[in-house]
């Protein structure tokens, strides 16, 4: 029997459409185009608007190289970000910060909030206690921080390999030590960009094998001979935002300076690279630079504007060299519909089909590459990026598309020489089967880096699902100097040597050693912070501490012969405290910790001024528990522009075992933070200290002043409120209340103008503030003297945050309303406030 032939009949339809692909493939493809981006720090920020430009005329690259500031932009763009979304990104990134070394204090955890930015320098060792000179200003983690989560989705789908970018990619960077150009088409995609812009002096260097890798503008800062040796049939565009030569009187600091020797030697290289380029678009950026970033949009309008001007001559480059007006699909060519997605949700699945439908007409083959790139387009927006495309098969007569989700299957943790392993999961935040995602990568990027135990933090997943961290340990041992004059406490300074991660679990040991002309401190702390999760920490610290200040009483009396003349007697003494603080506390989040513990002290008065024995001397002591609830989650200091610092306390002195004092005290305070149109910030602040007895003097609240917060405040001799209006220390008393508004304004960027209105008054105890008789009708009587008799003071001042020094404050004050009793001899006078450095 003869088997019979099956005959296909096939539409027309498809006929013509399989006519199309080969007549496709048989045309003269146009020449291929390659868009090169220049260095040129902020203005680089143009040639955002070059490639809007050219997305809009239908000319989109088909690959990018980029130097320095090109590779940010070139890396975004290649990774699959719009125009629009790199100019927003761009708009909204903290330019100011890029520069710092430590994490944003948002960021960190209570315990390591007051340590930001509270010294004048600090100086690094080695093992053996040597000296560490800084290569740079910054370590770079800003790069691993703002832009690693943004490009880790595009590198877990292509793997190492730049060309399976939804555009291709190069990254220019510079080998210092063999003085060559090192081209990267492979591996991390955030390392290549943070290696292409370490510029001298700015960014520490990259090390990577054998090479020592800075930014690739030192020898090629429009890359446009590298470009055509990787794409050797591709037309090149080139952008030059490159910088001019600095004049004399710009040259004000060492990195210009240092941009000057780099741009001398790159003139003669730039010019030959520029010619090489078959369309050059150069941006008129005259009175922009590279350092300002603060009119990001009008630069992205200057590069589209210049490239709108080139776009004829552009088109007119592509049709003389190839006569095509587009490029086929790249890759395999086409697929048909219908399609059909596995992997994913129902729901993920819908939408993927409906974009692939929308991309095919009656029926034709869809571009392989079109439908790759819809279909990670479509995940992006439903915020699910990290799944990838497995294989794309016509099965059954239907295209197939088998998706992975994106998973933890395992950790590579590698450069935590010192630092356990428990300690680095502990804080990492994630976990194997977790699902990975943009924001869980960016949290745990954060949280290592907050424990600022290390320079750079990496975290980037491969296509197998494994999440390699890459660390870079800090020199753990280290000294902070600091040094700060004000008119009340005149010069002082310390210096705090310490080891910062003890038995590699984070644990600090410092000693901490202040003196001045007229306090001093001495302390010894531990404190370790254990991590169970990037929200939740256990923290303990023991601290021994000396303290003193001098104190300087100023009285004035009439002759009591000549009624005329008058007499001023200085009266000095030395109030001292010693003892032992031990605390332990949950960290709840970033924002909140729970601590309790105990303060066993020693302490007296002396009646001269001078050094005095440590260990004896002191008449009274004191075993003082506490119990205290803190908020905060300012978003820097000194100058916070948003947020809220709160705390509440409650203590209780006994006079157990060597104790001679006895009282409860409760003393809190709350100080939220608004901005309003970037530039006005508004806090209205409450401080209050209750007591149930009479205190001794280190436990009393003083009124007056503009002495800032300490960090050491817990140890200090005494207990300060500012208020403006009065000298330091005018108003001592066990009970005080203030109510405080304060304005500020900046002027410019580190300089404020300041405006504060203080209502408060501090009192003695007395029988009238027991508890009971509060409770029966007491209070009404307090509040209405507190409105009758409060001071009320104002204060007006400048202030302009020098780098490194520290802000420097000058401000006036006067008491708008003075009440007080006459006896005090408090006068409403004018009253001048300076002060310059970090608070300690």
């Amino acid at each position: 029997m003869t088997p019979q032939r099956s005959v296909t009949i096939v539409p027309l339809a498809v006929l013509v459409a399989a006519l199309v692909i080969v007549s496709s493939s048989l045309a003269a493809p146009r020449k291929c185009i390659v868009l090169v981006l220049s260095g040129g720090g902020a203005r680089g920020l143009a040639q955002i608007g070059t490639i809007k430009a050219l997305e809009e005329q239908g000319l989109k690259p088909d690959a990018v190289v980029g130097t320095s500031m090109g590779a940010i932009i070139g890396g975004l763009y290649a990774a699959g970000y719009s125009a629009d979304s790199i100019q927003h990104f761009a708009g909204s990134l903290d330019w100011g910060g890029i520069y710092r070394n430590s994490a944003p204090r948002k960021e960190l955890l209570m315990s390591r909030k007051e340590d930001v930015g509270n010294y004048l320098f600090e100086v690094r060792f080695d093992k053996s206690l040597t000296m560490l000179l800084p290569q740079s200003i910054s370590d770079g983690q800003v790069f691993y921080s703002v832009l690693g989560p943004k490009l880790a989705s595009a590198q877990f789908r292509s793997g190492e390999d730049f060309n399976s970018l939804p555009i291709p990619l190069r990254i220019i960077s510079t080998d210092i030590l063999s003085g060559h150009s090192v081209v990267f088409s492979k591996g991390s995609l955030i390392t290549a960009i943070r290696a292409s812009c370490g510029f001298p002096l700015v960014f520490s260097p990259v090390k990577q094998d054998t090479m020592l890798l800075m930014d690739g503008g030192l020898l090629s800062n429009i890359p446009v001979e590298s470009s055509t040796r990787e794409f050797p049939n591709c037309m090149v565009i080139a952008v030059d935002v490159t910088s001019p030569l600095w004049k004399g009187q710009d040259m004000n600091n060492p990195v210009r300076l240092m941009d000057q020797v780099v741009n001398i030697g790159l003139t003669r290289q730039k010019e030959a690279e520029r010619k090489l380029a078959a369309a050059l678009i150069t941006p008129d950026l005259a009175g922009f630079q590279n350092t300002d970033f603060s009119r990001v949009d009008t630069l992205v309008g200057r590069g589209y504007a210049a490239t709108m001007e080139h776009i004829t001559e552009i088109r007119a480059l592509l049709v003389s060299d190839s006569g095509a007006a587009s490029a086929p699909c790249r890759g395999s060519g086409g697929v048909f519909p219908p399609f059909r997605f596995l992997g994913v949700s129902n729901a993920v699945a819908a939408s993927l089909g409906r974009a692939a439908d929308s991309l095919t007409v009656s029926g034709a083959p869809l571009c392989r590459d079109e439908l790759t790139k819809a279909v990670y387009r479509i995940l992006s927006d439903r915020r699910n990026p990290f799944v990838r495309i497995l294989a794309i098969r016509r099965i059954d007569s239907v295209t197939t598309v088998t998706l992975s989700q994106g998973v933890v299957r395992g950790f590579a943790v590698h450069g935590n020489l010192v630092t356990r392993l428990s300690t680095v999961q502990s804080m990492l935040g994630m976990k194997i089967g977790d699902t990975l995602t943009t924001k869980t990568i960016d949290k745990a990027t954060e949280s290592l880096y907050a424990s600022d135990l290390f320079k750079n933090v990496n975290i980037l997943p491969d296509t197998n699902g494994i999440v390699d961290i890459a660390l870079n340990e800090k020199e753990y041992w280290r000294a902070r100097i600091g040094l700060r004059f004000d008119e009340y406490n005149l010069l002082e300074g310390y210096v705090q040597p310490a080891y910062e991660n003890l038995f590699g679990l984070g644990i600090v040991a410092s000693l901490h050693i202040q003196y001045g002309l007229m306090r001093e401190k001495y302390a010894l702390e531990l404190l370790g912070n254990h991590v169970f999760s990037p929200a939740f920490a256990n923290m303990a610290q023991v601290q021994g501490y000396l303290s003193r200040e001098e104190v300087v009483e100023r009285q004035e009396y009439a002759d009591s012969v000549d009624s005329i003349l008058t007499h001023v007697k200085l009266e000095e003494q030395t109030l001292g405290r010693e003892g032992v603080l031990a605390l332990i506390g949950m960290q709840l989040g970033k924002f909140f910790m729970l601590e309790g513990g105990i303060r066993v002290e020693k302490f007296s008065v002396y009646e001269t001024s001078g050094f005095h024995d440590p260990f004896g001397g002191f008449e009274h002591g004191m075993q003082y528990l506490m119990l205290r609830l803190t908020g905060d989650d300012l978003d820097k200091f000194p100058f916070p522009e948003k947020g809220q610092k709160t705390y509440i306390t409650v203590g209780v002195a006994h006079d157990v075992v060597t104790g001679t004092e006895s009282f409860l005290k409760i003393e809190g305070g709350a100080a939220p933070y608004f901005t309003f149109a970037k530039i006005h910030t508004f806090s209205p602040q409450l401080q209050f200290v209750w007591s149930t007895d009479s205190m001794p003097a280190v436990e009393k609240v003083y009124l007056g002043g503009a002495i800032p917060e300490e960090k050491y405040k817990d140890i200090g001799v005494f207990d300060y409120l500012s208020f403006f209006g009065l000298r330091p220390r005018t108003l001592p008393g066990d009970i005080a209340f203030l109510l405080r508004g304060n304005y500020r304004v900046r002027v410019r960027q580190g300089l404020y103008l300041l405006g504060s209105l203080d209502w408060g008054y501090a009192w003695p105890w007395q029988e009238q503030w027991r508890l009971d008789k509060l409770v029966n009708g007491g209070l009404g009587t307090v509040i209405k003297e507190f409105l009758d008799d409060a001071p009320v003071g104002m204060g007006i001042g400048i202030a302009y945050e020098l780098p490194f020094v520290g802000p420097v404050c000058f401000s006036w004050g006067r008491l708008l309303r003075n009440k007080l009793d006459p006896d005090l001899n408090i006068l409403s006078e004018n009253l001048f406030y300076f002060s310059m450095g970090h608070d300690f």
